[in-house]
């Protein structure tokens, strides 16, 4: 009598864990997306900045654009240093 009242319990536990599998994998889709996404806004808008900077040299105006140039530099700099911060402990195994 027990294996009967067990036995729908089980399926309804393994449609459960299907259903959460089935959330992450959705999960990480979407997220896998928005990764793709970000980056993509971001290299567009490197692309975006790049072409100021030339309209800046063309039309005389060389302070804005080393004002321009300086801001992106340092930002990669320290979007750099944040990944190196991040990876420390990977990049130490690899090297050393």
């Amino acid at each position: 009598m027990s294996t009967v009242k067990i036995a729908p319990v089980i399926g309804r536990a393994s449609s459960l864990v299907g259903s959460i599998s089935e959330m992450k994998e959705k999960f990480f889709s979407v997220a896998q997306a928005a990764l793709y996404i970000g980056a993509a806004l971001s290299f567009f808008d490197l692309v975006c900045d790049v072409a100021k900077v030339l309209e800046f040299r063309r039309t005389g105006r060389t302070q804005s654009a080393n004002a321009t140039i300086i801001t992106i530099a340092l930002s990669m700099f320290f979007q750099m240093l944040l990944v190196y911060v991040q990876n420390m402990k990977q990049i130490k195994r690899i090297i050393f």
